[in-house]
């Protein structure tokens, strides 16, 4: 029997089965010779095989699926209209075109700091550093990543730049020539209308990230069964569909949840929570939600190729431990394992695949 690494000791799960073994042992005397010796006649039994399969036990949480938060962007330069604006739904990439005013387009790059500066040589600071590292990746040398002076390599880039824009080339960013902010973005609403004048600070759009992320809220003392690089497995609101996702993030901060939010169902209004983020590894299967309820199976325990029974044919021995009855040789001592609502990794001597034991009927 071959085993995959554990990720989580297994306790809740082996409660469980003492619990289920306990009632049906009531019904059953342990340790007799003959299948049927001891057995109240009230009691309905059946066999079943010992079967080699997959196990695993998983913890529901309940989550909510989205593009994450919203972003408000704003108007940078004054002109006499809008003459093009990206439509809801639209991906944005970085250096792509933001909004156009007057015929020309507005670029967006890689940033959190506005441009509130005409920016230009001799300059430093936290808005140059981000010009240079945005200009940097985007292919646009000799501007040197992360460094705060603006110097000739930045106005050697920023020529160049201005180049591929078809702008003047004069190695100096003005106000309104560019946009700075989190790419690439999704875009969520445009509150701007084409042909309407432009001033600097009116509302332009509204934007998300363009990757579906699910949020999870666990309890604080659940936390530990979550970690970076986790698998989970989320159920879409179709209460069908199955995607396969991926922890990426687990916040350090707890929280309490709003009273009346759904997810406090995960522990209660009272109970504090930290937020766990999950990726989907196939997008696609979410596509049609923006935002949406869903459950997030976290798996504590799995093993494969297991040699497993139904949970009722197990018997709480009185040492503790537990055995199964085996057509024509009586009671064998084994080992449990992972366990599911209704199956149970087994060990013991003689226990195989196949390896006929009797069960409590359904």
């Amino acid at each position: 029997m071959s085993t995959s690494r554990r990720t989580v000791l297994v306790g809740v799960s082996l409660s469980v089965v003492a619990g289920i073994a306990g009632g049906w042992a009531s019904q059953r005397t342990p340790f007799h010779t003959e299948p049927a010796a001891g057995v109240p006649q009230s009691a309905k039994l059946s066999t079943a095989a010992v079967v080699r399969t997959n196990l695993r036990t998983t913890r529901q949480y309940y989550g909510t699926i989205s593009y994450g938060p919203t972003v408000d962007l704003v108007a940078t330069t004054s002109a006499q209209a809008f003459t093009w604006l990206p439509t809801p739904g639209a991906v944005i990439p970085a250096d792509g075109t933001l909004y156009e005013a007057d015929g020309r387009a507005i670029p967006v790059l890689a940033g959190a700091r506005p441009l509130w500066r005409t920016l230009r040589r001799g300059l430093r600071g936290p808005d140059v550093s981000q010009l240079n590292t945005a200009l940097a990746r985007l292919g646009y040398h000799p501007a040197v990543s992360g460094s705060s002076q603006y110097t000739w390599r930045t106005e050697t880039a920023v020529r160049r730049w201005q180049r591929a824009h078809h702008l003047p080339r004069t190695g100096t960013v003005d106000l309104g020539q560019l946009v700075f902010a989190a790419v690439p973005l999704r875009v969520s609403a445009v509150q701007a209308n084409l042909g309407a004048p432009v001033q600097p600070g009116m509302p332009l759009l509204s934007a998300t990230s363009p990757v579906l992320l699910v949020e999870v809220p666990v309890p604080v003392d659940q936390a530990y069964l979550l970690h970076r690089g986790a698998s989970v497995t989320v159920t879409l609101p179709d209460a069908v569909t199955r995607a396969p996702g991926t922890v990426s993030a687990v916040d350090r901060v707890a929280t309490l949840p709003e009273s009346d939010a759904p997810d406090s169902r995960n522990g209660g209004p009272q109970t504090a929570v930290v937020n766990a983020t999950v990726r989907l590894e196939r997008p696609s299967l979410a596509a049609a939600y923006s935002s949406a309820p869903v459950q997030v199976a976290i798996t504590l325990d799995e093993v494969k190729d297991a040699l497993a029974v139904p949970i009722t044919a197990l018997l709480a021995r009185p040492d503790g431990g537990f055995a199964v009855t085996v057509v024509n040789r009586g009671d064998v001592a084994v080992q449990c394992g992972v366990s599911t609502d209704t199956m149970v990794q087994v060990a013991g001597a003689g226990i195989t695949a196949g390896t006929q034991v009797v069960v409590a009927a359904s």
